[in-house]
């Protein structure tokens, strides 16, 4: 049911565990990184193919968890960049962190 509430949507969503590894990511954010989550699913963030997507993941959990909206510039393969908003939410399991969800979009 997650899954398909998360691939309705236009919004980018990837998540990654607490040691940083790709555990989840929408159609609309494969299609944005142009990458699969079959692909990527497991990878550590410096292990991702995707140039654009390691890349957001490197800026996006380095920045403070439940964040508010940020905003990035990521590079695309031909050298032009994507304009991305995005949020970052702590999942927790009772009181265990156990991911990380970001939520995002393109602006341009």
């Amino acid at each position: 049911l997650h899954s398909l509430l998360l691939n309705g949507t236009g919004d980018l969503a990837v998540a990654t565990d607490m040691e940083s590894r790709l555990i989840y990511m929408n159609k609309a954010a494969e299609r944005f990184f142009d990458t699969s989550l079959k692909d990527e699913q497991g990878r550590r963030t410096d292990e991702i193919n995707s140039r654009t997507l390691r890349f957001f993941l490197e800026i996006a959990v380095s920045q403070s968890f439940d964040s508010n909206e940020k905003r990035i510039m990521l590079p695309k393969s031909d050298e032009s960049h994507l304009s991305i908003e995005f949020t970052s939410k702590v999942v927790r399991d009772s009181s265990k962190e156990v991911g990380i969800i970001f939520l995002g979009r393109r602006l341009d």
